[in-house]
């Protein structure tokens, strides 16, 4: 198999590859009507579907009720169910962050300065400064950020 090339000199049980190569490499697909059911047998299936940003906002806001914790700003319940990308898990990790940066306290620029996202305004005027041909005004913008 042109998949296993890499592995082939580790391992010479077939099953043995398999599975290395699968831990190697995380998130592969194989088909697995051709793969051995002895192998299939030892292996964890999962099917996930990624969770909408509303309700991974909704549930963060459950959550932070629940343990009674802050925040100002739906922007930052936003921006953080927006960056887990459909992962709840991932969700809950980025706001334990959030919160242990803002000393149990969420806010957007926490939020936005711990996910490294650009603001929109100062996007804009980036983008304003250099659409004028306004090169040290784009600079010093460049240089706040």
């Amino acid at each position: 198999m042109e998949l296993f090339k890499d592995v082939d000199l580790i391992f010479r049980n077939k099953e043995n590859k398999i599975i290395y190569y699968r831990e190697l490499k995380g998130n592969i697909e194989l088909d697995t009507e051709k793969l051995p059911a002895t192998i299939l047998s030892r292996c964890l299936q999962f099917h996930l579907r990624p969770i909408s940003v509303a309700s991974i906002a909704q549930q963060l806001k459950l959550i932070l009720k629940e343990e009674d914790l802050s925040y100002e700003e739906e922007e930052a319940i936003q921006l953080l169910a927006k960056s887990a990308d459909g992962s709840m898990r991932d969700a809950l990790s980025l706001s334990d962050q959030a919160i242990a940066l803002g000393n149990g306290h969420i806010d957007s620029q926490t939020v936005a300065n711990m996910l490294g996202t650009l603001d929109t305004e100062q996007a804009i005027y980036l983008l304003e400064a250099i659409s004028s041909k306004q090169p040290q005004v784009a600079m010093d913008c460049l240089e706040q950020l």
